[in-house]
C-alpha cells in the first residue's frame, strides 16, 4: 500500500493453492526472491497513476452521468439502468516482457489461466493505444509446439521483469505467455495491451511461480474508488502475501469440476431482517463453491432464480 492511512479501506483478498505442476518448461525467479516473497502495485485504469489517464477529463464528468442514472425515474420493481461492464473497476499489472523489454499492462484476472498478450505481426486485433510486443525483436522469446491444437496465436516462454513495491526488479525466466496474432470482439478496451491470468491452471502467473516462492499463493488489496486518487492498490505474492490479524474473515475455496476458478460457497443475502437462501434452482438448495471469484468482471451478477425473489423482498 502506497499510504498506509489507506490500509483499512481495503478490500482483501487471499488466495491459496495446492496444485500439482506439470509444465512443458519450468520458471525460474531471480535469486533475490527465491524463497520468499514480493507485492506489485495494481493500477487502475483511471487513476491518475494509469500511463492511460485522460488528464483533459474534469473527474467529475464520471460522477455525474452515474448522479443522473441514479436519479431516472424508474419503476421500482423493474431495473431501468443499462446493464454493461463497469471497466473502471478493473484493475492493471504491469509487466516488461522480453530482451529488450516492452512494457505491457495486462488486466488481473482470477478467472483466467495464462499471460497472454497481443503480438505482431497481427493480422486482425482490437485497436491498442502502445505499441504491441513484436516477439520477432526479443532474444528470448521461444515458441512452443501444440500438438493437434487449433490456435490463432502461439504458445511461447518468454522472461518477464516486473517492479516490487519495494523498488527492486523481480524477473521470471521461461515463464509461459501466449502471443496472439489474430484477436478479435469487444473483450479489452485500447488501453488493455492483455490479461495476466491468475486462476488455478497449470499455466497461469501464480501456479508458474509459486514453486519459487515457497508456495502458491498470493493475497491483494483494493483501494476503494472513493479513496484518495494517489493510494495504490498492491497484490503479493508467495511467503509474506497472508492476511493476518484482529478482525480478518476467511471463507474455504471449494474445490469442483471446474478446474481452473476460485469457487465459494454464498450462502444468501439479507434484505433488512429478511434472510434469502442463495438455493439452485435445480435442487432448491444451496450447492457448495456457486459462486466464481473473478477480478477481471467488475460486475456481480446471480441467476435469475435468486435476483428475483432477492429483489421482491
Amino acid at each position: 500500500m502506497a499510504d498506509a492511512d489507506h490500509s483499512t479501506l481495503c478490500h482483501l483478498h487471499l488466495v491459496t493453492i495446492n496444485l500439482f505442476l506439470y509444465l512443458v518448461c519450468h520458471s525460474s525467479l531471480a535469486s533475490n526472491v527465491h524463497g520468499g516473497g514480493f507485492s506489485v502495485e495494481l493500477i487502475r485504469r483511471n487513476s491518475p497513476n494509469s500511463p492511460f489517464y485522460n488528464y483533459n477529463k474534469a473527474p467529475s464528468r464520471s460522477l455525474c452521468r452515474r448522479f443522473r442514472r441514479l436519479m431516472e425515474p424508474s419503476n421500482p420493481n423493474t431495473p431501468q439502468s443499462e446493464v454493461r461492464r463497469d471497466y473502471d473497476g478493473e484493475h492493471l499489472m504491469k509487466l516488461s516482457i522480453g530482451t529488450p523489454p516492452v512494457d505491457i499492462y495486462g488486466v488481473a484476472d482470477t478467472g483466467s489461466t495464462l499471460i497472454w498478450t497481443q503480438c505482431e505481426p497481427c493480422l486482425d486485433c482490437y485497436k491498442q493505444k502502445n505499441p504491441k510486443f513484436d516477439p520477432r525483436k526479443s532474444s528470448t522469446y521461444r515458441s512452443l509446439t501444440c500438438d493437434g491444437a487449433a490456435t490463432r496465436g502461439v504458445l511461447a516462454k518468454e522472461t518477464i521483469i516486473m517492479k516490487s513495491t519495494s523498488g527492486e526488479p523481480v524477473s521470471v525466466k521461461n515463464i509461459l505467455i501466449g502471443c496472439g496474432h489474430n484477436n478479435t470482439g469487444e473483450t479489452f478496451l485500447e488501453n488493455q495491451m492483455g490479461v495476466v491470468g491468475l486462476g488455478t491452471g497449470n499455466m497461469s502467473f501464480i501456479s508458474q511461480i509459486g514453486p519459487g516462492l515457497g508456495g502458491k499463493r498470493f493475497s491483494y488489496c483494493l483501494v476503494p474508488p472513493h479513496a484518495n486518487p494517489t493510494a495504490t492498490s498492491k497484490m503479493s505474492f508467495g511467503n509474506g502475501s497472508e492476511v493476518l490479524g484482529e478482525g480478518v474473515v476467511s471463507t474455504p475455496l471449494i474445490s469442483t469440476l471446474d478446474k481452473t476458478a476460485y469457487h465459494v460457497t454464498i450462502a444468501g443475502m439479507s434484505v433488512g431482517d429478511k434472510f434469502v437462501p442463495f438455493n439452485s434452482s435445480e435442487t432448491n438448495a444451496v450447492s457448495k463453491g456457486n459462486t466464481i471469484l473473478d477480478s477481471g468482471t467488475p460486475n456481480t451478477s446471480y441467476h435469475n432464480s435468486f435476483m428475483i425473489p432477492w429483489l421482491q423482498s
